[in-house]
C-alpha cells in the first residue's frame, strides 16, 4: 500500500468502455500510480483480473490492449440466422412481461 492513502482502481461495466479502460490504465501507469486495490464490475472485472493478474507496468496495458484490438463482435456475440427469430422474442419478452412479441401472437 502506498504511505499516504491506498489507492484503488475501480473500473465499470460497459462493453466498449472496456477497451477505453485500457488508455486510462495505461496513463495511470506511465505516471507510476499504481493501485493497492482493484475493484471492477462486468466488463470492469474481466480488465482488472487480467491487470491484477501481472506486473504493474505500462507492459501489462499494452498487452491488454493486444487482447482488445484482436476482438471482433462475431468472436462474442455470434450472428446466427437460425436463431435470430427466437432472440429477438426473447427480447420482447425481456422488456415486456405483460404483452407477447408480435411475432409470436396469434
Amino acid at each position: 500500500m502506498s504511505d499516504a492513502h491506498p489507492v484503488a482502481f475501480v473500473l465499470s461495466g460497459g462493453a466498449s468502455l472496456g477497451a477505453i479502460q485500457v488508455g486510462m490504465l495505461e496513463a495511470l501507469y506511465e505516471r507510476g500510480i499504481v493501485p493497492d486495490l482493484i475493484l471492477g464490475s462486468s466488463v470492469g472485472a474481466v480488465n482488472g483480473a487480467f491487470i491484477a493478474s501481472r506486473a504493474p507496468s505500462v507492459a501489462t496495458t499494452q498487452a491488454l490492449g493486444n487482447v482488445w484490438r484482436r476482438l471482433r463482435r462475431s468472436t462474442i456475440f455470434p450472428l446466427n440466422p437460425a436463431t435470430l427469430p427466437a432472440a429477438c422474442c426473447r427480447g420482447c419478452w425481456a422488456f415486456s412481461s405483460a404483452t407477447r412479441c408480435s411475432s409470436t401472437a396469434a
